[in-house]
């Protein structure tokens, strides 16, 4: 309620105006806990006894690990250390390269990554605490198969060559790879001279631990023949890191292939420090250049510090790299570790898995008929967001979710997210939002958890609740289905606060062994524009000798500009009243309310407003009122014999509502 200020001028009669809003915005947030999920997570035990600790997406809450038990193997390398870690459903969420003295363990894609398609990878890698580790893992990318036989122990990480052979060369090393390692351990001039001394800030790294990523049977690799001493190129020039051979006759010992990063100890940050450490992979085709590509690794060291790679290879490059069938035929891909007098866990998780579960998940905003949205909205607008969610039996290696192999169970979550400006509408208990599946014909309404609460109040007055996040249980997919299965998801939105246009995430939809995200975005939030304002009525020149007799038509005038100022969204029906308390004559003398009127005109409706407090129509439509001047301002008075000199008022309230159109 806006209230004008009330002018009292000797001698004169001052009526003032005062405008009030029927419509606020307002809210108090609660939290509304959403279900625990499942236990997913292999109970196995770390070298000290103590369950491995679970990765979760710290974006969505989730698991941040899938079954891989179709997608990655151990078997078939001989002399391998790994041990697959399962869950209590028996499927493989993890695998322990290496848990005691030298060892060498490594796993293994099922089938390859063509390199004439873009893929994308990610995964988590856990070393422990011990204090004196050694000697790393590292991500491998291979043509020509997978291995027969585990690569060197100890400093070799199952990647490098650690000595020459009799004729001199490089021997051990992993053939037609280009690998990323992460190297826990100083080995001195033997094998990390290249590294260890080179830190950013030129100081020694006592602790030795790096990311260093090169190509292990290239011999440029290495800087010595007589220890195949690791050399990284010192100026981490590589783009592909291949060309050294071709750098000229003027440098022909200048070694060093690929490059690396050194994690050094006065930072605190190292591998070792009993957290997941996250590690993506990603591809992009250059088909249309050269057949080539671009290859983008990020490691996270410790939070917030990512340390992120691209490197760029054309069609001759990978073939040099892969060998001679890799383009064709694709690469494998997978993990490596080892361990020597010094060891070290050595766990991986796979969180994304190219080819595990071929699906899609989009998202959009429609108005609650499934109309287009329109543009813009105001604050308390119902609309609707959907999702998408397309999966491809035969494309995938699993079904979406997998089934838990004890109980033939399945679990797909879905977390439903929408821009800042907007939530899912919450159900009368507040605590829950009606989610509508629609799949092979048939709708079903399920009931989502709802987080994040708060309140709003749309362009009719009405207090709706919205939640910023919904957590709801969703049916899962099978491979026997084939290609093409899908169903949509609704939600109800609302428009919560004012706001631009966005895109944002919709969230994620995920099963056990495979999530996919979406963007949404979602159309301009206005303020509901319910407001009004009103100018005063002032009658100037009124004599006692005037109202004694009674006024009859006696104009008036208004300060300001005179309009009556009015706004309303449109789709509503407006109206406009006023009401108009009694002139404050003196009690006992005989005044009675109602004996005095103010007659004026606005938008063609002639209004006549008595002093009794009841209100009058001034404006009623489907369309929104527009600011306009009010007109034939009259004053109307019975006869009051008991006047007496003074200041009088009355106080008009004008009042703006917005209400449902009917029909």
């Amino acid at each position: 309620m806006k209230h004008l200020t009330k002018k009292r001028l000797s001698r004169w009669l001052t009526l003032a105006a005062v405008a009030t809003l029927t419509a606020a915005v307002g809210g108090t947030m609660q939290t509304v806990k959403a279900a625990d999920p499942p236990d997913l997570w292999t109970q196995a035990t770390d070298i000290n006894d103590k369950r491995y600790p679970e990765p979760f997406d710290p974006d969505t809450g989730l698991p941040a690990f899938v079954p891989f038990d179709q997608a990655m193997t151990t078997a078939g390398v001989a002399g391998t250390s790994s041990v697959l870690l399962d869950n209590a459903a028996g499927n493989h969420v993890a695998v322990q390269l290496t848990h005691a003295l030298t060892q060498s363990g490594s796993i293994w894609s099922t089938s390859t990554l063509p390199l004439t398609k873009n893929f994308s990878t990610k995964m988590h890698i856990y070393f422990g605490t011990n204090t004196d580790p050694g000697d790393g893992m590292a991500f491998v990318l291979r043509g020509g198969g997978t291995p027969s036989s585990v690569g060197n122990a100890g400093s070799g990480i199952g990647i490098w060559s650690v000595k020459p052979d009799t004729g001199g060369n490089i021997a051990g090393a992993l053939t037609n790879t280009f690998a990323i390692a992460f190297d826990t351990y100083n080995n001195g001039a033997k094998n990390d001279t290249d590294v260890n001394v080179k830190t950013p800030s030129g100081a020694a790294n006592a602790d030795g631990q790096y990311i260093g990523w090169g190509f292990p049977a290239m011999d440029y690799q290495y800087g010595t023949k007589a220890y195949s001493a690791l050399q990284f190129d010192s100026l981490n020039r590589a783009d592909g890191g291949i060309n050294k051979k071709t750098d000229g006759a003027g440098i022909p010992d200048q070694r060093g292939l690929g490059g690396y990063q050194v994690i050094t100890k006065a930072s605190g940050e190292k591998f070792t420090d009993g957290k997941w450490h996250t590690v993506t992979v990603d591809w992009q085709t250059n088909a249309a250049k050269d057949g080539g590509g671009k290859l983008t690794f990020s490691v996270e060291i410790s939070s917030g510090h990512v340390f992120t790679k691209t490197l760029t290879w054309t069609a001759k490059d990978m073939t040099t790299i892969f060998g001679s069938t890799a383009i064709s035929q694709g690469v494998n891909w997978g993990f490596t570790g080892s361990t020597g007098a010094k060891f070290e866990e050595g766990v991986v998780t796979f969180e994304t898995i190219p080819g595990l579960v071929d699906a899609s998940v989009s998202a959009n905003v429609t108005g609650r008929n499934g109309s287009g949205p329109p543009a813009p909205v105001y604050v308390g607008d119902s609309l609707s967001q959907s999702y998408t969610i397309t999966y491809n039996g035969i494309n995938s290696k699993q079904d979406w979710p997998l089934p838990d192999k004890t109980t033939n169970t399945t679990t797909m979550t879905g977390t439903l997210r929408t821009t800042s400006g907007y939530g899912f509408e919450v159900n009368p208990d507040g605590k829950t939002v009606n989610v509508t599946v629609l799949k092979d014909g048939v709708t079903q309404t399920l009931v989502g958890t709802a987080t994040q609460t708060a309140d709003v109040i749309d362009k009719f007055g009405q207090t709706k609740k919205y939640a910023t996040q919904v957590d709801v249980t969703l049916p899962g997919f099978t491979k026997e289905g084939g290609d093409g299965q899908t169903y949509t998801v609704t939600a109800p939105i609302l428009a919560a606060t004012a706001s631009a246009a966005a895109t944002a995430s919709a969230g994620t939809i995920a099963g056990s062994n495979a999530k996919y995200s979406a963007t949404v975005s979602t159309p301009e939030v206005l303020e509901n524009p319910l407001g009004i304002g009103a100018p005063n009525f002032i009658f100037n020149n009124l004599s006692v000798g005037q109202i004694i007799k009674g006024l009859s038509g006696v104009s008036g005038t208004m300060d300001g500009t005179g309009n009556l100022v009015a706004a309303a969204p449109t789709g509503v029906h407006t109206t406009i009243t006023a009401s108009m308390t009694p002139v404050n004559f003196p009690g006992g003398t005989g005044y009675t309310a109602g004996n005095t009127t103010i007659g004026f005109t606005y938008s063609g409706r002639n209004v006549t407003l008595p002093d009794d407090n009841k209100a009058k129509t001034v404006y009623s439509a489907d369309t929104p009122p527009t600011s306009g001047a009010i007109t034939n301002l009259k004053l109307n008075m019975a006869p009051y014999p008991q006047i007496k000199l003074g200041n009088y008022s009355s106080t008009i309230t004008w009042t703006i509502a917005a209400t449902p159109i009917a029909g």
